[in-house]
């Protein structure tokens, strides 16, 4: 700002009379002595942001390590459950899922699909019963997303899905922005609780 903060001096036995061109020399020594402050001061703030960036990236590498870590966990919870998920961004009308949900759907795109798309192993009773539940579940009526229904494929016997799912996004008006959930294959608990129901009436 134009503040003194130094001075350079030359010093003699006797006062010389300095010339225009030994003025304009200490001048000229004064601003690479300025030049040199300022790099100095510079080269600390770059060392500062640098020691800043190394931490912040340390950091983010933790991060990563406890995401992965995360996933890992997560993928073997849904491995161990036969669990697919569903992700439904309500914007765009697209469904993300993983490769267990498009085996369970024998659907052959492994990308986000529309949701027409998705549902297409659905006869018409079961696609009303579940629009009707996603109705409640955008409507606020319920806050969890709790349907079991049957799918037919074309490749297999009709199997029961169990659906799970709730609201994570929405607008500024309250209209649902995203959804996500879980689908489980429960033909099996199904089955068995047929046979035990037949045993019972058996009895």
């Amino acid at each position: 700002a134009g503040h003194a903060i130094g001075a350079l001096c030359v010093i003699a036995h006797t006062p010389p009379t300095l010339s225009a061109d030994e003025r304009e020399a200490l001048a000229l020594i004064g601003r690479q002595v300025m030049r040199r402050l300022e790099q100095q001061r510079a080269i600390k703030a770059l060392q500062a942001y640098s020691n800043e960036r190394v931490a912040h990236l340390e950091q983010l590498q933790q991060y990563a390590g406890t995401l992965a870590l995360s996933e890992q966990r997560l993928a073997m919870v849904l491995a161990a459950v036969e669990a697919g998920y569903w992700d439904w961004n309500l914007v765009t009308g697209e469904v993300t899922f993983s490769p267990r949900f498009g085996e369970l759907f024998q659907l052959e795109c492994d990308g986000p699909l529309p949701v027409e798309a998705v549902f297409a192993a659905l006869d018409d009773p079961e696609l009303e019963a579940l629009h009707a539940a996603f109705g409640d579940l955008f409507g606020r009526r319920v806050e969890r997303l709790h349907e079991e229904f049957q799918v037919r494929t074309p490749d297999s016997e009709p199997r029961w899905l169990r659906f799970r799912g709730h609201v994570t996004s929405w607008g500024d008006h309250g209209e649902p922005l995203r959804a996500l959930g879980l689908a489980v294959d429960v033909t099996r608990e199904r089955q068995r609780d047929h046979q035990m129901r037949t045993t019972q009436k058996l009895d």
